[in-house]
């Protein structure tokens, strides 16, 4: 019996390339313990974002849990350039490889077997503007990430968490720790402004982002300093300003969590500033 994942564009499958969906063994660890790794990252103008640095994270996820993936990292590299030629007919895209815990030899075994490795490609869609203009209103949620330098592809605490925060009528859920400091989104970093610092939590607890380094490299450049500080939540009208940086959201603004505004609840100028800075990255002409 097999799980299937529905592609409904050219993916490339344990070697191959396919428009066929990819099937994924139901007894893979993947499916049957939630245990592998991915990565993410998506296109700008059709350019993947830092593809080596994406494919890097991979490889240190797969490291991390005794995964191997069957290829080298340039030949990652590749395989994502090429899957995105093949899927022409797609404006923008998403890309994501997945390496699996392998299959289980009775079926319950918690010992991994031999992965799967797909690399899919899908459209990738637009995030509202609004979002941007407006800000996140967020939710916090106590949560510490195991192996948490890692992808997993274990997300039942952000799946779970995000629901109640829609449900709740905020946009998104961020982790805090056993002391109630924030840690970072389920797919996304966060950062915080304090005194004109731009503030970097817990940077061993979270994963580490690459969109997060590219605020490292835009700070550096805007003259911003950027410190490593406990942000807890129970001081969050302290803060000026936040924001959360990923693949997909780029720099988003975040004006309020737990039903507490930051700063005047507007969106600030050094998040501002880093948004544009990353859109004159992304979206300059090639």
């Amino acid at each position: 019996m097999e799980a299937k994942a529905v592609v409904g564009e050219e993916a490339y499958w344990n070697g191959r390339w396919t428009k066929e969906p990819i099937t994924v063994p139901a007894n893979d660890l993947s499916v049957l313990r939630g245990f592998g790794c991915f990565d993410f990252l998506t296109t700008y103008q059709r350019r993947p974002y830092r593809t080596k640095e994406h494919v890097a994270r991979l490889f240190h996820s797969a490291e991390l849990l005794g995964l191997t993936v069957p290829a080298t990292q340039d030949q990652v590299v590749e395989l994502v350039h090429e899957g995105i030629k093949r899927n022409a007919h797609l404006p923008e895209l998403y890309i994501k490889m997945t390496v699996t815990g392998g299959v289980a030899k009775d079926g319950k075994a918690l010992e991994p077997g031999e992965s799967s490795f797909y690399v899919t490609f899908g459209p990738a869609a637009p995030t509202p503007a609004s979002y941007y203009q407006k800000g996140l209103r967020l939710h916090t949620a106590a949560y510490e990430r195991y192996i948490p330098k890692a992808k997993s592809l274990a997300y039942m605490a952000g799946v779970v968490n995000y629901r109640k925060a829609k449900e709740a009528g905020v946009d998104d859920v961020v982790y805090v720790d056993r002391h109630g400091r924030i840690l970072e989104g389920p797919t996304w970093n966060f950062f915080a402004v304090r005194d004109g610092k731009i503030l970097v939590p817990h940077n061993e607890l979270v994963l580490t982002g690459i969109t997060a380094q590219f605020v490292e490299e835009a700070a550096k450049r805007l003259g911003y300093e950027m410190v490593f500080e406990e942000v807890p939540a129970s001081q969050i009208e302290s803060l000026s300003e936040a924001f959360a940086t990923s693949t997909t959201k780029g720099v988003m603004p975040i004006t309020e969590i737990d039903g507490k505004k930051i700063g005047d609840g507007a969106v600030g100028p050094i998040v501002t500033a880093l948004m544009k800075a990353f859109d004159e990255e992304t979206l300059a002409p090639s």
